[in-house]
């Protein structure tokens, strides 16, 4: 707020503050670490968890995946699609030509094929109003894209899931040390990363209440508990 009235060389603002808390939105993180030796054997087990997901919350309206790689993306809809022929589409930036991925997001948006596989670069500016499950397949790499990617659930203001898989055996870190070597030469943008991947790992492993925390990165402090999502919900079952 204030690197923005600095720029803009405003004098005074008029500051409107609005209350970022969405209580149709039941956050879930689920640790999906695996045990097996091979990467392909982790990756597998990972998807079984995914398709159980995706039969347990997708009733009538859409699923929305987001992976961090266009890697994972396009080995998911391989997948996804082998197992829901017809209902599976994909975006990141390497589809080409540009109207082919015009075109395979105009599937999703008028609901024409179901499930959306991702990276980031889908998130910004969609507004679907039915998106019922959103999950993310890797940890993502900063709190901002998390909120960013889970606001797009249920924009018409009724029930979503929102799931965050992690995992405890070095999947997901591997993916972000990639990020983390591909911006080497530019230090400032090497650290920035770093300090986001610790914010992530911090909300992935604390025991707050995950939307208690979300909104404290968003500096709205809460002291009110949403009472559903996965830390909530154990906190209630332990003091049983």
């Amino acid at each position: 707020m204030d690197i923005i009235r600095d720029r803009l060389h405003m004098d005074k603002p008029v500051i409107l503050r609005s209350d970022l808390r969405r209580d149709n939105l039941i956050l879930l993180k689920k640790d999906v670490t695996c045990q097996k030796k091979l990467l392909e054997e982790r990756l597998e087990f990972r998807i079984k968890k995914l398709c159980k997901l995706i039969d347990k919350y997708h009733k009538d309206g859409l699923v929305l995946i987001f992976a961090q790689t266009t890697t994972y993306v396009d080995a998911l809809y391989n997948i996804l699609e082998e197992i829901s022929p017809g209902d599976v589409t994909r975006y990141h930036s390497r589809i080409e030509p540009e109207r082919h991925k015009k075109e395979l997001l105009f599937d999703f948006l008028h609901g024409e094929r179901k499930i959306m596989i991702a990276t980031s670069a889908f998130s910004m500016g969609i507004d679907v109003p039915d998106i019922e499950l959103v999950v993310h397949f890797n940890a993502p790499i900063s709190m901002t894209d998390y909120i960013q990617q889970i606001g797009r659930a249920r924009r018409d203001g009724r029930k979503a899931h929102c799931v965050l898989f992690y995992d405890q055996n070095g999947d997901d870190d591997a993916v972000s040390d990639r990020f983390i070597k591909k911006a080497k030469k530019q230090l400032q943008a090497a650290k920035t990363i770093k300090s986001n991947l610790n914010q992530v790992h911090n909300f992935i492993h604390n025991d707050n209440c995950m939307v208690s925390d979300i909104l404290e990165y968003q500096r709205q402090h809460e002291v009110k508990t949403c009472k559903r999502c996965t830390v909530c919900a154990q906190k209630r079952r332990n003091s049983r």
